[in-house]
């Protein structure tokens, strides 16, 4: 049941929102609680029902850790990542392994036998940040039921954000939450119908486009392979997007404000500030919870590369175990590495000039540059796979062939003209956070996101049984 289905807008959210309107009505914050928690129980199972025996699996372990008083409080944190990184492994090796269906939503099974359980990594990483928190002394939870709220609230349960329990648990006794909000639905009805807009109307199109031309990677022609490559790039930009508006949205809709998530990445004119701006969340965990907690030992500290280089790692491993995503990773970990040492290497554009048009120009370059870096790394995570990688990237670079931009074999007008839409809104139009936030008293937003999911419901309609999954399902 994805977020941009016929079955979760036409049905699901509009008897969520009444079953909520209803439970609030009791004036009892744990029946709210209580009732948002079944809500998102019957969400997941809609996925694959004996999904939802590992999640609870996961939950009551972890909360058993943090209310155990019998041991220390690093033993508490090593405790738990051991237990949720073998977790996570543990399936992840079965899905590179091949067994089961993995995160392929149309392969069925319990999981397709065995394989990797929806959101799972989110939900692991989530947990983490709450155990370890609790054994520090900076966060506490002495409610399961609150703690399984925390864990299960739908909207960020399959593709995030990673939400802090601190952030979450305040708002619940909040007016917002206990009590119908007309500014918070509002808000969240405008960034979920934007959403809505760029999954359906742009990433779902460009998915199309994707899977022919990789399927055809040994005839594509110089311009297709390009073409491909930035489409791809466009195509995770608007998924991932897409995915974050919404849940957003959601969390605004039903009383609560979760994190931004995204927040137009490809207008970042360095690799740390896309990594600031992509899935913000997880960066701030890799920063807060690994990143930080080894520079403080001494050798980390005199060689914060590696600290940097073991972020990378971990961050590939749990896209997924692969080549492409280790190769992915290091694409990173190695602009990453010349950026910190751009001054020493020479190489820091903005300072080269005094002139404030020459700084402008520089950042644009910049901003170019950085898009197309990014975009060439892609290539590896869309494959995982050092093979197909080489052969497709063959094709990019096959300078002997005559450039052809009329009558290619496989791309017509209507691909060069959603690259040229894509690019336009990527780096000319206003982000969803100004939209929504920004004019929230006006009925300009709510117009629009009106107008958006009209102009996505044929679409929604006509193609149930060929959904596109979240790339970030995979994950």
């Amino acid at each position: 049941m994805l977020f941009s289905s016929a079955h979760f807008l036409y049905a699901f959210l509009p008897c969520s929102v009444l079953i909520l309107f209803l439970a609030r009505s009791t004036k009892s914050r744990r029946v709210v609680i209580t009732t948002l928690i079944g809500l998102s129980i019957i969400y997941y199972m809609y996925w694959n029902p004996p999904d939802i025996l590992f999640v609870i699996a996961t939950i009551v372990v972890n909360f058993a850790v943090t209310k155990t008083e019998k041991i220390g409080a690093r033993t508490k944190i090593w405790l738990c990542v051991a237990f949720n990184a073998s977790y996570l492994i543990f399936f992840k090796i079965l899905v590179s392994a091949g067994v089961g269906g993995g995160a392929d939503i149309d392969s069925g099974g319990l999981f397709s036998a065995i394989g990797l359980p929806l959101g799972i990594s989110f939900i692991t990483f989530q947990q983490i940040t709450f155990v370890i928190d609790n054994a520090e002394g900076k966060d506490r939870e002495r409610s399961f039921l609150n703690y399984a709220f925390f864990v299960m609230f739908f909207p960020q349960l399959v593709s995030g954000p990673i939400v802090k329990h601190s952030q979450l648990l305040p708002q619940t006794y909040r007016k917002h939450f206990l009590r119908f909000s007309w500014g918070y639905f509002g808000v969240g009805f405008t960034y979920f119908g934007i959403g809505i807009a760029k999954k359906v109307l742009l990433a779902d199109p460009m998915a199309d486009f994707n899977s022919l031309m990789f399927a055809n990677t040994g005839s594509l022609t110089i311009v297709e392979a390009w073409l491909n490559v930035f489409i791809y790039s466009l195509r995770i930009y608007f998924d991932f997007s897409s995915y974050a508006d919404m849940a957003i949205g959601l969390g605004y809709m039903l009383g609560l404000r979760l994190p931004k998530n995204f927040n137009a990445p490809y207008k970042s004119s360095n690799i740390s500030e896309f990594w600031k701006r992509w899935h913000i969340t997880l960066y701030h965990f890799f920063r807060e919870y690994v990143f930080k907690r080894l520079v403080v030992q001494d050798f980390f500290s005199r060689h914060t590369a590696l600290a940097v280089l073991i972020v990378f790692i971990i961050s590939g491993l749990w896209h997924g175990f692969g080549l492409g995503f280790l190769a992915w990773a290091l694409g990173h970990f190695a602009c990453m590495l010349v950026y910190r040492n751009r001054r020493t290497l020479g190489i820091a554009p903005n300072e080269w000039f005094g002139n404030h048009y020459f700084r402008k120009l520089t950042k644009a370059a910049s901003v170019g540059f950085m898009f197309v870096i990014v975009t060439i790394l892609w290539l590896p995570f869309a494959t995982n796979s050092i093979t197909q990688t080489g052969a497709y990237f063959s094709r990019m670079v096959n300078i002997g062939e005559r450039i052809q931009l009329i009558n290619l074999p496989l791309a017509d007008l209507n691909d060069l003209t959603m690259l040229a839409v894509g690019l336009v809104i990527v780096f000319f139009g206003p982000t969803s956070h100004k939209i929504a936030l920004g004019r929230r008293k006006s009925i300009l937003p709510l117009a629009w996101a009106s107008l958006m999911i009209a102009a996505s419901a044929p679409m929604i309609i006509s193609r149930p049984a060929n959904e596109i999954p979240f790339l970030y399902f995979n994950f």
